[in-house]
């Protein structure tokens, strides 16, 4: 009786059915997470309009109220100018004298005063040159003269270095000739100033402008005019 052939076959393992439960999990796998995009883009969109809208009315409020207040901006200031001449404070209702609170000069040999301020310092001169000696009167600001000579008679300038141009000009009451004296040789600057006393043609006063160091300086100028029109024949 011959043998029967091995069988090196595993006979299959019984399965166990799976519980009603789990199967149902996976015939139907759980949906993936979603974010909710368009709810969230809609709310974005939402909110720009709403700044954009505060916006544009905080801008509008802003322009108004900008509009309705007025103007404070500055404009530069003028520089400091010097006292009114006079003449020219004398034409204006309520303009007080420049001129009150000067000092008062008065010539001893000739019917002249003048006032000048305290800033200024006077000192009594006399030149020796001519003969008889004559005084005069020499006011000096910031390096620059004012000199003023009573009685010059045979005012003229022959000098080719000198190139001269004279005007008329009135300061307080009083008319002068004013002379612009300018030297070719150093291009200085100086102003001689004549008047006549009046009613005696032999009698001249020369004032002469002689600033620093030939540098002309417009505000001294002016002081000096303002001097010459306290001018007052006694």
């Amino acid at each position: 009786m011959d043998p029967l052939p091995e069988n090196n076959q595993t006979p299959p393992l019984p399965q166990s059915p799976l519980p009603a439960e789990a199967s149902t999990k996976m015939d139907n796998p759980p949906p993936a997470l979603t974010i909710p995009w368009i709810p969230f883009l809609i709310s974005f969109l939402v909110f720009a309009i709403f700044m954009i809208a505060v916006g544009f009315l905080l801008a509008r409020f802003l322009s108004s109220s900008n509009s309705s207040i007025p103007s404070t901006s500055s404009t530069p200031s003028a520089s400091p100018t010097l006292p009114l001449l006079l003449s020219e404070a004398s034409a204006k209702d309520g303009t007080p004298d420049p001129t009150t609170n000067w000092k008062t000069y008065k010539f001893s040999s000739f019917p002249l005063s003048f006032q000048y301020p305290g800033e200024i310092s006077l000192e009594e001169k006399t030149d020796q040159v001519n003969n008889p000696p004559r005084k005069r009167i020499e006011l000096k600001y910031k390096n620059s003269l004012l000199v003023i000579t009573p009685d010059q008679q045979g005012l003229g300038f022959e000098n080719p270095d000198l190139e001269t141009s004279t005007e008329s000009i009135l300061l307080g009451k009083n008319q002068f000739s004013k002379t612009k004296i300018l030297n070719k040789i150093n291009n200085s600057v100086s102003y001689l100033i004549t008047i006549q006393y009046p009613d005696k043609r032999d009698y001249l006063i020369m004032i002469t402008y002689a600033f620093n160091n030939g540098i002309y300086d417009k505000n001294i100028d002016q002081l000096f005019d303002q001097i010459l029109s306290t001018f007052r024949f006694l």
